[in-house]
């Protein structure tokens, strides 16, 4: 018979059952304590581990792009002349002039549904004769270790120069004026397409709080000041007969969608 060691105690046997059945419970108490603090630990790392990239700001973001102001903005100015918006709740950044109301750069985070990140940069390119305000598109993957470059077109919806158009006005004068430019700009196989690519450029307004984005053109006045001749009251329709589109991010399919139309 196997004796337990306190046996040797000489006590009674409802003594014996009261130090066995306290220390069972002390046990189980330490196995159920044991039990929770493993849970929450591994609770804490699944939480942790599923957003650890959409936990960081904007801030943040831009370092793990290796964001550089001078690459996205080329323009004679000075960072010195710029105010900033710095809105690290709702992800946002803002390089802007208050004076000439310019925003020389956006840049905004967005939260995709597999706790990824999209970036999104509206630039600020600048010459003598004309500005423009190119995008740019990164995706910061879950752990945040790595970055990808995002084409353009796998994250807008498809542009055309005249689905901007507010009527048929502006159409109907870039092929009037076609035959001149051709001969004095773009050669003989240029294209009422080719003509457009001078005059417009896609602005990106990225927003600072939510999904919904903006989009509208931006025009360039190289060819009727210095190639061919535009008449003045023609350039206002070209340059002004311009709607803007609304676009909405989708978190899952991670692409923005048009939703309306603006004049």
């Amino acid at each position: 018979m196997i004796k337990s060691p306190l046996d040797s105690l000489n006590l009674s046997k409802a003594y014996r059952v009261y130090i066995f059945t306290g220390l069972y419970t002390r046990m189980l108490e330490i196995i159920n304590m044991i039990k929770t603090v493993f849970c929450g630990i591994l609770f804490h790392l699944i939480f942790i581990n599923s957003g650890i990239s959409q936990n960081r700001n904007i801030l943040e973001c831009m370092e793990l792009i290796d964001f550089d102001f001078y690459q996205y903005v080329q323009a004679d100015l000075s960072i010195e002349n710029c105010d900033t918006i710095i809105d690290l709740k709702s992800g946002y950044f803002e390089l802007f002039n208050d004076e000439t109301k310019t925003k020389f750069c956006q840049i905004a985070k967005f939260n995709n549904i597999d706790s990824t990140i999209l970036v999104g940069i509206t630039g600020f390119h600048a010459d003598m004769q004309c500005s423009n305000h190119p995008s740019h598109f990164f995706e910061i993957s879950k752990s945040g270790d790595s970055i990808t470059p995002i084409e353009n077109k796998a994250v807008l919806p498809y542009l055309d120069y005249p689905m901007f158009f507010t009527d048929s006005m502006s159409i109907q004068l870039l092929e009037k004026y076609l035959p001149e430019v051709k001969t004095k700009y773009l050669g003989s196989n240029g294209t009422i397409e080719d003509f457009m690519r001078e005059i417009y450029d896609f602005h990106i307004i990225i927003p600072r709080k939510g999904t919904k984005a903006k989009i509208t053109l931006t025009t360039c006045d190289y060819i009727p000041v210095n190639e061919a001749y535009i008449s003045d009251d023609d350039w206002r329709i070209i340059e002004n007969h311009i709607r803007v589109i609304e676009l909405i991010y989708d978190k899952e399919q991670k692409q923005f969608k048009t939703i309306s139309n603006k004049e």
